[in-house]
């Protein structure tokens, strides 16, 4: 990890995001990535990350979604069922 690498707290991240949607912009990199074809193609790989949305917070829906008093949204995003 570098060093030098400065956190933001969430209020600067939103502030950083509504900046970017004002003005049409986005964060660059001065290299491109290169995410090698093995990794998109690795079942070992996709387990591991269907593992890993298992235990971490997933945006299943948006509360516009739920239009009325006892409207419901339901699936099963990685694998799991859900009912919200």
């Amino acid at each position: 990890m570098n060093a030098n690498l400065t956190l933001l707290s969430e209020s600067q991240i939103l502030e950083h995001i509504l900046n970017h949607i004002d003005n049409k912009t986005t964060d660059l990199d001065d290299t491109v990535r290169k995410e090698p074809v093995a990794d998109y193609l690795s079942q070992q790989r996709f387990d591991a990350e269907i593992d890993l949305l298992r235990y971490l917070p997933v945006v299943f829906g948006f509360s516009a979604m739920l239009l009325d008093n006892g409207s419901d949204i339901a699936g099963k995003p990685v694998g799991v069922p859900r009912l919200l």
